[in-house]
């Protein structure tokens, strides 16, 4: 099969991670990669592992913003009847320059954000 590429475009306020689920459940798809994102997010929360345990603790970063995205990439899997395992990694950037990351719990959308990915 062909993988075709898409791009999902959100509004300022938007949750990131409830957009992309939604857009996901509305194509029919089980599994997702994404690949990349373009734009700027504000009130996101970011986890690290701290330990080597499974499962880890985790460490959650909280950034205000706004917040450049540098990267973000992951995957969208469905677990249940309207449940998603939602595993996207991002980096991205403050005003002065700072850069923070790790594995996305929220995003909400500052301006604007471009979501790129495709059926797994």
């Amino acid at each position: 099969m062909e993988k075709v590429l898409h791009a999902i475009v959100l509004s300022k306020g938007d949750s990131v991670k409830e957009k992309i689920e939604a857009f996901v459940t509305d194509k029919g798809w089980q599994k997702a990669i994404v690949t990349g994102a373009l734009g700027s997010v504000v009130n996101v929360t970011v986890g690290n592992a701290m330990t080597q345990t499974i499962p880890p603790e985790v460490n959650y970063t909280h950034i205000e913003g706004p917040f450049e995205i540098l990267s973000f990439c992951g995957e969208v899997v469905k677990k249940d009847v309207g449940s998603w395992f939602t595993h996207i990694h991002m980096a991205g950037s403050k005003a002065d320059a700072t850069v923070f990351g790790g594995g996305m719990q929220k995003a909400t959308v500052f301006l604007g954000l471009q979501v790129f990915l495709a059926q797994a």
